[in-house]
């Protein structure tokens, strides 16, 4: 119950870790982990050490503002303005921003990266498809950072669904700096930035995962 507590994240995995591991490091037996990650089809790690602009709540069911402290929603529907909180850091100290979102969401639909996940914005957002198959520019896909705290979303729909879409894997944000600064950032935890509530301090293909409570979380 405890593993299972401290993978499905949230309130609750805070809670657990504050009550009984404050200080310490949360370290799971990797058969228990796998065990829970096939019940609730989450990945373990990517769960724990990212947040998205939205976020599944303790209860499992109801989604609560995570990164964006809000979202403005037009009157047809059609377009997602969404603030972040103020003061946002990664886990090595550096500024998340807006521009940190819209990049990382033109990263998944940028044809030349491959991403498996690009079809989860296909007919979402706004010439996401087009521009993956070469019919328009990266200029006339709907993700715009407008400043450091405020990106805008324009979708080719109405999609009263999309807030659920931007807390999934799909829509992680990544640190512009660390990803253009070494593609296999994601390869060692040495250089392997987070913003969610535990940052990955050690790990070897799943005998050993060690998170740390991420200093610069904002709650």
């Amino acid at each position: 119950m405890a593993v299972e507590q401290a993978i499905l994240g949230g309130a609750t995995m805070v809670q657990f870790r504050e009550k009984e591991l404050t200080g310490a490091r949360l370290e799971q037996d990797a058969r228990a982990v796998q065990a829970v990650c096939r019940k609730h089809g989450v990945p373990f790690i990517m769960n724990n050490d990212v947040d998205l602009a939205q976020k599944l709540d303790a209860d499992g069911v109801t989604y609560v503002p995570a990164m964006a402290e809000s979202c403005d929603i037009s009157e047809d529907g059609l377009t997602y303005t969404f603030t972040l909180r103020d003061g946002l850091k990664w886990s090595d100290g550096s500024d998340l921003t807006a521009y940190d979102f819209e990049y990382a969401w033109m990263r998944v639909m940028n044809p030349e990266t491959g991403s498996k996940c690009v079809s989860d914005m296909w007919g979402v957002i706004k010439n996401a498809e087009a521009w993956y198959n070469g019919e328009c520019t990266a200029e006339d896909v709907g993700v715009k950072a407008v400043d450091d705290k405020t990106f805008v979303v324009e979708l080719e729909a109405a999609t009263p669904w999309f807030l659920k879409l931007t807390a999934t894997s799909s829509f992680f944000p990544v640190c512009k700096a660390v990803v253009e600064a070494n593609p296999t950032w994601t390869a060692d935890v040495a250089t392997y930035v987070s913003n969610g509530p535990f940052m990955l301090t050690e790990y070897s293909s799943l005998n050993r995962l060690v998170l740390d409570k991420n200093p610069n979380y904002y709650m």
